[in-house]
């Protein structure tokens, strides 16, 4: 038996960040967009679509643009991301019923 968790929201929030820092890189390419237009501009898109969303509306973006800034947004997430309260208890329980 196992738990299988989507992580945002059920175990740390970190889409505050995600679209801070994507929103941060975006302008630097000529696209300036706030935070909640960032989510609303993502929402079911791939990364692929988002690049080509983005060039479309006159950002400058590489096509590997993503690519080569996960590993910043990843080390932002790391930093600050913030626990959902009680999910530690949950994990420990989990792990004591050898789920």
């Amino acid at each position: 038996m196992g738990v299988i968790f989507a992580c945002d929201g059920v175990v740390m929030e970190h889409n505050r960040l995600d679209f801070t820092t994507l929103s941060d890189r975006l302008g630097a390419f000529g696209h300036d967009l706030s935070r909640g237009e960032m989510r609303e501009w993502l929402r079911g898109q791939t990364e692929d679509s988002f690049v080509a969303s983005g060039q479309a509306l006159g950002a400058a973006l590489p096509v590997d643009w993503l690519r080569q800034d996960y590993r910043r947004i990843m080390d932002r997430v790391a930093e600050d991301a913030l626990l959902v309260p009680g999910i530690v208890t949950v994990l420990d329980r989990l792990d004591q019923a050898g789920i």
